[in-house]
C-alpha cells in the first residue's frame, strides 16, 4: 500500500462483532457478505456504470450460507456492506443417529461437541441436495468403520456440518472418540452398536497443559494411524504382525513417515507393548500474504486472529523439503498470485506445526 493510505486494522477479540464494514463495490464471487441479515456468499456479482447523476451500482447474488436459499442485494458500489467473520474447524465423527439427527463430534484435543445435528435436520426450509450429500457420505463412513472428520462452518452464532471427509485406519485421538459412548447410547458409531452396560470405561478430556501424547498397545496400531518413534509424531504407512513364538510375545513392525519432516522411521516391538500416539491436530487459516524468498507467511483466522509464525514448507529447519512441501507452495503461490482466496491446513503436534496443504477458492 501506499504510504499515504492509513489503513488499521484490529484483531477481533471475545465479544467482537460477528460481521465488519466492506464497500460493496469490493464485494467479488466467493466473498461472504450480509443480506437482509443472513450471512451469504457471493456466486456472481455485476456492476453498472456510473451514470450522469448518479452512483454505480452492485447487483450481487448470493447463497445463504446456512439454508441455501438464493439471495440479491442492489446497492451503491460506494455503500459499505457488513462481512461475517466465518470460521471452519475440523471435528472427528464418534456417532450419528440418522432417525433423531444427534451428532457427537471430537477435536484431537478431546474436547466434545454435542448440540449440533445432522444437517437434514433443518429448522427452516428444507434440506438442500448437498445436505442429503453430506449425510449420506458421513453415515457410509461410520458404517464402513471409517474415521470421519465433520467440516462445521459457524458464523453469526450458527453452526452447521457443511462436509465430511473419510480415513482409512486409526487417526490421533481415535480412543478418545469412545468418551461420548457413554453419553450417545444408541447412536451409530463407527459400525458398531452400543457397547454392554457393564462395560466400565472412563475418559477425561484433555485440558490445556495436557500431554502432548497418550498410550495405546502396538498390537492397535493400524496403517493410518498417528504414533511416536523416537521421540517424533509419525503416520504409520505399513505394520505387519509376528505369530506369537513358543516362548516369545508377538511382535509388531511398524513402518511410518515422520508428518513434519517426511522421513521414513521404523519400529519393532511386542504388540503388547504400549506406544506414545501424539494429538494431531489441524486447523484452516485464510492465507493473506506469502514472501518466496524469506519463506514468511501470514494467516488469518475468519474470527480475525493473525498467524505470522509459520513459514513456506520448503523452508525447512532438518533435511531437505519433500516433492509434497514443494507441490504446496506452488499451489499457495499461484492462488495468491491470481488473485483467489487460498486456505492453509496447519497441522500441529508436540509443539511443532506445518503449513500441509492448501485450498484454492474462486
Amino acid at each position: 500500500m501506499a504510504d499515504d493510505d492509513d489503513h488499521t486494522f484490529e484483531k477481533a477479540e471475545a465479544g467482537a462483532s460477528a460481521t465488519y464494514p466492506m464497500q460493496a463495490g469490493e464485494i467479488r464471487k466467493g466473498s461472504h457478505l450480509m443480506i437482509k441479515g443472513r450471512p451469504c456468499k457471493c456466486v456472481e456479482v455485476l456492476t453498472s456504470k456510473t451514470g450522469k447523476h448518479g452512483h454505480a451500482k452492485a447487483h450481487i447474488v448470493a447463497i445463504d450460507i446456512f439454508t441455501g436459499k438464493k439471495m440479491e442485494d442492489l446497492c451503491p458500489t460506494s455503500h459499505n456492506l457488513e462481512v461475517p467473520f466465518v470460521k471452519r474447524t475440523e471435528w472427528q465423527v464418534c456417532a450419528a443417529d440418522p432417525d433423531s439427527g444427534e451428532v457427537s463430534l471430537m477435536q484431537e484435543s478431546g474436547e466434545i461437541k454435542e448440540d449440533l445435528n445432522l444437517p437434514t435436520f433443518v429448522k427452516i426450509g428444507e434440506p438442500t441436495d448437498e445436505d442429503k450429500k453430506v449425510v449420506v457420505d458421513l453415515l457410509a463412513g461410520l458404517d464402513s468403520g471409517k474415521d470421519v472428520f465433520a467440516v462445521v462452518q459457524a458464523a453469526c452464532g450458527e453452526e452447521k456440518i457443511v462436509s465430511v471427509k473419510h480415513f482409512f485406519g486409526c487417526r490421533a485421538f481415535e480412543v478418545a472418540s469412545f468418551v461420548t459412548l457413554s453419553l450417545c447410547r444408541g447412536l451409530r458409531i463407527n459400525g458398531f452398536e452400543e457397547m454392554a452396560d457393564d462395560d466400565d470405561h472412563t475418559f477425561e478430556k484433555a485440558e490445556a497443559g495436557a500431554s502432548a501424547t497418550y498410550p495405546m498397545q502396538a498390537g492397535e496400531i493400524r496403517k493410518g494411524s498417528h504414533l511416536m518413534i523416537k521421540g517424533r509424531p509419525c503416520k504409520c504407512v505399513e505394520v505387519s504382525t509376528s505369530k506369537t513364538g513358543k516362548h516369545g510375545h508377538a511382535k509388531a513392525h511398524i513402518v511410518a513417515i515422520d508428518i513434519f519432516t517426511g522421513k521414513k522411521m521404523e519400529d519393532l516391538c511386542p504388540t503388547s507393548h504400549n506406544l506414545e500416539v501424539p494429538f494431531v491436530k489441524r486447523t484452516e487459516w485464510q492465507v493473506c500474504a506469502a514472501d518466496p524468498d524469506s519463506g514468511e507467511v501470514s494467516l488469518m483466522q475468519e474470527s480475525g486472529e493473525i498467524k505470522e509464525d509459520l513459514n513456506l514448507p520448503t523452508f525447512v529447519k532438518i533435511g531437505e523439503p519433500t516433492d509434497e512441501d514443494k507441490k504446496v507452495v506452488v499451489d499457495l503461490l499461484a492462488g495468491l498470485d491470481s488473485g483467489k482466496d487460498v486456505f492453509a491446513v496447519v497441522q500441529a503436534a508436540c509443539g511443532e506445526e506445518k503449513i500441509v496443504s492448501v485450498k484454492v477458492n474462486g
